[in-house]
């Protein structure tokens, strides 16, 4: 059974999706209309061996899909590079999951809707995938969204994990972590020195170890891939497991921008969104 933390954070973000359609209107709204888009799948797949027809494997799937997108923007080339990177990410995901379901020695798979499915879900496992969002800021310079994904398989529990998007308008295109800083700064280092400090402040609250969190937050880029911008400074995500056990769920720390402001560049998307 998968653990009460994967209902807590799909709720909230649920929530956050409810209240987060916007549309041009008086001064101060966004440019543009962003409202969530919704997939629901309920499927369950045939794994046959082409010689004989048999099944191998079946497995019942629950998709539950939010994603947003854009629309009404009179800068359209932005409104298209942002709705496809979306959907990138989506498809993806997606596609993994798939993949993690394949048995190793099917030969051909068929699809079949609820209605015909009805007969063979009971004999197959279960698994679900679960995607939502929750936006963080976004204007007509900058649209931070993080994705959060809930992917079970069967077994004890499932498995979340996130992925952030932060779209820089201005140059059309996914800003990452090293866009933000001056060039040759080593500020893997520092995000790394802060975010220990940090965690390891907590370690009783968080339930978690020194060693874990070590080895979490060690200067590599990967352990800071999952960033997101905010108007004080940048916020750090880590995955169940990267710095602190299942049970704990995920954590976060948030950087002042003060705290990195000798490396940071001086004319980046961050003090855009720091004057707003």
């Amino acid at each position: 059974m998968q653990k009460n933390i994967s209902f807590i954070l799909v709720g909230c973000l649920m929530l956050c999706i409810v209240g987060c359609n916007k549309k041009t209107g008086d001064k101060g709204d966004l440019p543009f209309t962003f409202e969530a888009k919704h997939i629901e799948r309920d499927l369950a797949t045939l794994w046959l061996r082409k010689s004989d027809s048999s099944v191998v494997d079946t497995t019942h799937h629950i998709l539950s899909i939010h994603y947003p997108v854009i629309s009404d923007w009179e800068n359209e080339e932005a409104q298209q590079i942002f709705n496809t990177l979306v959907k990138n990410i989506v498809d993806e995901n997606i596609a993994m999951f798939e993949k993690e379901m394949v048995p190793g020695d099917y030969q051909e798979k068929v699809w079949l809707d609820s209605a015909e499915a009805a007969n063979y879900i009971s004999i197959g496992k279960n698994t679900s995938l679960h995607i939502n969002y929750l936006p963080g800021i976004i204007n007509e310079d900058f649209i931070a969204v993080q994705f959060a994904f809930d992917a079970f398989y069967g077994g004890a529990h499932g498995m979340q994990y996130f992925q952030q998007l932060n779209f820089d308008v201005s140059n059309k295109k996914i800003l990452q972590l090293s866009d933000l800083f001056i060039p040759n700064a080593d500020y893997l280092a520092q995000l790394s020195a802060y975010c220990r400090n940090d965690l390891l402040s907590r370690v009783n609250e968080i339930g978690s170890d020194s060693t874990m969190i070590e080895q979490g937050v060690e200067p590599v880029l990967a352990n800071f891939k999952d960033f997101e911008l905010t108007s004080q400074g940048i916020k750090i995500y880590f995955s169940p497991y990267q710095v602190a056990p299942y049970a704990s769920g995920p954590q976060e720390v948030k950087i002042p921008y003060a705290n990195l402001e000798k490396i940071l560049r001086p004319d980046g998307v961050w003090k855009k969104i720091q004057k707003k």
